[in-house]
């Protein structure tokens, strides 16, 4: 499916490159393909162009760190006697369409769309000139095999879908790096928001053993008082003909209760 979208037969695009309109649709329709089939949708911003607007680009891709890059999808003029290759004036053409690209990457680094905060995302240094079809760079570095090179000097880096396809993965691949990395420095949060917990729970637990062995000392005095005091006195009254039970010895609690190891006595 992936290399289907990435390859657009010469027929295809010479029927839609009769009107601009019809370039422009198919630009941002093959755009939006190779974007989906990166797997990058979630991470880009779309600019819905129903008019000949052009203050915003065809896409923003999101950055980690608040950073963007700009893509802006350009379909310059096509000549549709270029497709053959045996035509006299071919050499012709090709060095028209070649003028006509380097107008394109002109007009959209004259955008100075890199120089400008997108939704407060700061974008790279360099525009992205994406052209739908492979053949339409081919055929333009035919008459001029600097024009990579121009561009880049403009700050414009063309894109056709094959390269723009693996400079969109290798983005996602540095999301998904990123999201580790902020899932990392989560987890190490609420790991450590768990141990402060667990040092408070602890602290609790030794001020309640403390207390339950306050209580085991008490209830043992007040055993021994009985045992030694009251139990004598009511076994002479009843021996002495007063009616009434025995009373019956209490022995006295274990007062050892288990301290947690680190905790103070």
């Amino acid at each position: 499916e992936a290399t289907k979208l990435l390859s657009t037969s010469t027929n295809d695009f010479t029927a839609v490159l009769k009107s601009s309109q019809h370039r422009g649709k198919w630009g941002e329709q093959t755009l939006r393909n190779v974007v989906e089939s990166a797997g990058m949708s979630s991470f880009c911003d779309y600019s819905e162009q129903s008019t000949q607007d052009d203050s915003r680009p065809d896409l923003i891709v999101k950055l980690p760190h608040n950073n963007c890059v700009i893509i802006d999808s350009k379909v310059p003029e096509f000549d549709v006697a270029l497709v053959n290759h045996t035509a006299p004036n071919r050499k012709e053409l090709v060095d028209d369409h070649a003028k006509k690209l380097l107008r394109t990457i002109k007009d959209l680094a004259a955008r100075n769309y890199t120089q400008m905060k997108h939704n407060n995302m700061q974008p790279f240094n360099k525009v992205i000139l994406f052209l739908p079809a492979e053949s339409l760079l081919s055929t333009a570095l035919e008459g001029d095999n600097e024009l990579i090179l121009k561009a880049n000097n403009e700050g414009v880096l063309i894109a056709t879908p094959a390269t723009l396809m693996g400079f969109l993965s290798a983005i996602s691949l540095t999301w998904k790096q990123h999201q580790q990395s902020e899932n990392a420095a989560k987890i190490a949060k609420e790991a450590m928001e768990l141990y402060n917990r667990v040092v408070t729970l602890t602290e609790h637990i030794a001020k309640v053993r403390n207390g339950l062995h306050s209580t085991v000392e008490n209830l043992n005095k007040a055993v021994g008082s009985y045992e030694t005091r009251i139990r004598p006195q009511a076994e002479t009254l009843r021996k002495l003909g007063i009616a009434g039970e025995k009373l019956e010895s209490i022995p006295e609690a274990n007062p050892d209760v288990r301290r947690i190891e680190g905790t103070p006595e």
